[in-house]
């Protein structure tokens, strides 16, 4: 856990932030999201470029593959809707603002946030040597990678079948940082889920007061920003159906109602 992550979590006598966004606040910026359906999963397998179990046989396509996202997020920039977040995230400070996001790209830096934790990996820099035994992190931005022969690399991004990242050096369990996140908060905070399916993580699972499975989460003030209508926007406090950048002003008006600012 990084320094950033344990400074947010000793503030619980003080009002505090968590943003977590999913693929629909950078589909706004052009990226392509993977579910939608006209998503990436629509055009590609994934058991082919983001699975553990064909990670060797399938190589050079998932390389391929990556180097492709990565280039394409290199032509792209923040949204309206990051440099909002990153701006809250300054207002307040990173130690009572914490971003989580499950997508892969960098905007939320590029858009000047300082406490980011990436659940699924950074597209941006890939692992070389991959072994269990040995591994570095190698930021190679938004360029192709072409992997050295008879060295295994990586991207790092988490694959199905795999609970790993790498950050700061060292492989951690980034669900396991979420959770002390989600399980530190109280009554007194704020969360915003924006943009999130609840496909691969079903955020109402933490924070419904009436189906969560955790006591304490559910009795955080929770809100789902979507920009249309889910089976889930029920299972939050309220809920916003409009697009992330649309949907700036709500949530300042609930920031503002909640913290009298």
């Amino acid at each position: 856990m990084n320094e950033k992550i344990s400074a947010f979590l000793a503030n619980r006598n003080k009002n505090r932030i968590v943003f977590i966004t999913g693929a629909g606040i950078s589909a706004e910026s052009g990226i392509q999201t993977f579910r939608d359906h006209n998503g990436l999963w629509n055009k590609y397998r994934v058991e082919d470029v983001c699975s553990m179990d064909t990670f060797h046989k399938n190589y050079k396509d998932v390389h391929k593959f990556y180097n492709k996202r990565r280039i394409e997020l290199g032509k792209v920039n923040p949204n309206a809707a990051h440099k909002f977040l990153a701006s809250i995230q300054k207002e307040f400070g990173d130690d009572r603002v914490s971003i989580i996001t499950t997508n892969i790209d960098d905007l939320h830096e590029r858009a000047g946030s300082t406490n980011v934790l990436h659940v699924h990996g950074l597209l941006t820099e890939v692992i070389e040597p991959f072994t269990w035994e040995e591994y570095a992190i190698k930021k190679i931005g938004y360029t192709e990678w072409k992997p050295m022969d008879g060295i295994v690399s990586k991207p790092n991004v988490m694959f199905f079948g795999e609970q790993w990242v790498y950050t700061n050096g060292r492989r951690c369990e980034p669900y396991k940082d979420m959770e002390k996140i989600i399980f530190n908060l109280n009554e007194n905070d704020i969360v915003f889920i924006i943009g999130c399916s609840h496909t691969v993580v079903n955020f109402s699972e933490y924070f419904s007061p009436e189906h969560s499975k955790f006591e304490h989460p559910s009795k955080v003030f929770s809100v789902d920003v979507n920009i249309k209508s889910t089976p889930f926007h029920h299972d939050f406090s309220t809920f916003i159906t409009k697009g992330a950048t649309d949907s700036i002003e709500d949530m300042m008006d609930i920031i503002k109602e909640k913290y009298n600012k």
